[in-house]
């Protein structure tokens, strides 16, 4: 089995499972098919990050990619989502660049689908494209490393 770092896409910690022998990738949370359109980023995860680590695992040889959540999808399933999502956050890019706010933005992009407990897509890209990139000063894995 290989455990291959993918974040920070879904979050700061994104980690998957791939079998090479099997081809199968459990993906985590980095996939979603039950959560909406488009994917749930949390703090410290990042727009470009989920279609960076996308693109990483449609590189591997899988036949299978297990969601963390939700029904498995095929490859074509999953690659038309990272499409979208590419578009997605290319026309949030635009809109941000003719100045337009993050209300305007969910005006003219509503979203479909999605969980009320989580910020949308729209505002989490918008405020990656606004106050940068996330960063990596705090390991995502700190709360289990014990030391004497």
């Amino acid at each position: 089995m290989d455990l291959i770092y993918v974040g920070p896409g879904h979050s700061s910690g994104d980690l998957i499972i791939y079998l090479p022998d099997q081809k199968v990738v459990f993906a985590g949370d980095v996939v979603t098919t039950n959560t909406g359109e488009f994917p749930v980023i949390h703090i410290g995860g990042s727009s470009l990050g989920w279609i960076a680590a996308l693109h990483r695992i449609f590189t591997l040889d899988a036949k299978v990619i297990v969601s963390g959540h939700g029904a498995v999808e095929t490859r074509e399933q999953l690659y038309a989502r990272l499409k979208d999502t590419e578009i997605r956050r290319d026309a949030i890019k635009a809109m941000i660049a003719q100045g337009k706010s993050l209300d305007e933005i969910k005006q003219a992009l509503p979203e479909k689908g999605g969980l009320p407990m989580f910020p949308g897509f729209d505002e989490t890209t918008y405020t990656e494209l606004t106050r940068g990139y996330p960063g990596t000063a705090v390991a995502p894995w700190h709360n289990i490393v014990h030391r004497p």
